[in-house]
């Protein structure tokens, strides 16, 4: 289960819900109503409305698809079969032909990452609900007897070296960077429940630095990625 830092930073510029809340049912939503701010369930509302309008059947892409005996349709079946051996290939990264595998140069990974930083961590605020999730989700799988590690997937380096280096806003008088904030914080979480924390952002052994942006691995490294987690499943 993802621990990145910025899931429980509740006073981000930009908030990462298209990530962490818009994919959840409705029923979910409403069962757990109060971990979730007014802001957060209005701009849900709105979202699943006009992506339902925007998604809706049409006439019009029926047809199209249908013409000429579906060959459109079998343009997206045999990406399909091209994803599905890529998933073999990849260990479980689903890129193909057409996917982007961009590396940014050193020097604009690093101002992205300046930039990213101000966007998601430049003033924290601690949100407990989203760390009583954590602990819920840890006790669901427990209740299930299903394995499960912490996993803090890597970033950036320049990125990664703000999270250690650059105090920010706590909305009291001290100052502390994002590690000195979270990493306690999680600690005893694991520890209380007896929880593996991987922790690619400090593993030595890990060494593949090729990014899309300060929080995404360029898929160069996708390989690397799933080494990674397939080494330690074991245990």
């Amino acid at each position: 289960m993802d621990e990145s830092i910025e899931i429980f930073n509740s006073s981000s510029i930009l908030t990462l819900d298209e990530v962490l809340f818009y994919g959840l049912s409705p029923i979910f939503v409403f069962r757990h109503l109060d971990r979730y701010s007014y802001s957060d369930l209005t701009g849900y509302i709105v979202k699943k409305l006009f992506h339902t309008a925007k998604n809706r059947p049409r006439w019009s892409v029926i047809r199209a698809r249908a013409k000429d005996g579906g060959i459109l349709a079998k343009g997206y079946s045999k990406l399909r079969s091209e994803i599905w051996e890529n998933l073999k290939k990849q260990r479980g990264s689903a890129t193909s032909d057409s996917s982007p595998r961009v590396v940014l140069p050193a020097e604009l990974l690093k101002k992205r990452s300046n930039t990213d930083f101000k966007s998601y961590l430049s003033n924290f605020t601690f949100n407990p609900k989203m760390l009583a999730n954590q602990a819920d989700a840890i006790q669901i799988v427990k209740q299930m007897g299903i394995s499960y590690a912490m996993i803090w997937v890597r970033v950036a380096r320049p990125y990664f070296e703000l999270y250690k280096t650059k105090k920010v806003s706590t909305g009291n008088q001290n100052e502390k960077t994002p590690y000195e904030i979270m990493i306690p914080i999680l600690q005893k979480l694991h520890e209380s429940t007896g929880t593996s924390f991987w922790n690619m952002n400090e593993d030595k052994e890990y060494h593949c630095d090729d990014f899309s942006d300060p929080g995404h691995m360029s898929p160069n490294c996708f390989n690397d990625y799933a080494d990674f987690i397939f080494k330690r499943l074991p245990k």
